[in-house]
């Protein structure tokens, strides 16, 4: 018997949608944390209608960067974005915009967990 909440379930469904899971980073933190972020994360916000998954990716992602957020939360936000069709003319355009109103010093930082996105996903 699944007792998982159907906001869980639901934010496993929009997690396999952008082709990961929790054994992508979530369970190697804590199964309960893991459990709550799901649930409320991804079942609560990411299910709700109004933005697809693409621009939910996009905001999200200048969002943990405009906040200068730890690469921890930025990568999984940066391969998100890439996983729902964001491309690399939109990313590199979202990133300016930030930077011009968050500070000039993120986009480094965000252009190089950028890259290494993209090299771990070329390998995967």
């Amino acid at each position: 018997m699944d007792n998982k909440s159907q906001p869980n379930k639901d934010g496993l469904d929009i997690m396999r949608q952008m082709g990961e899971t929790p054994k992508d980073g979530l369970d190697k933190i804590d199964q309960e944390f893991s459990d709550l972020s799901i649930e409320t994360i991804f079942g609560g916000v990411w299910a709700r209608e109004g933005l697809n998954l693409r621009d939910r990716a996009l905001v999200t992602v200048a969002t943990v960067i405009a906040l200068g957020r730890d690469p921890m939360a930025v990568k999984p936000n940066i391969r998100r974005a890439i996983r729902t069709g964001i491309t690399d003319r939109e990313f590199r355009e979202m990133l300016y915009q930030v930077m011009h109103y968050a500070g000039w010093s993120i986009g480094g930082p965000a252009m190089k967990n950028y890259k290494e996105v993209l090299e771990e996903l070329q390998n995967e």
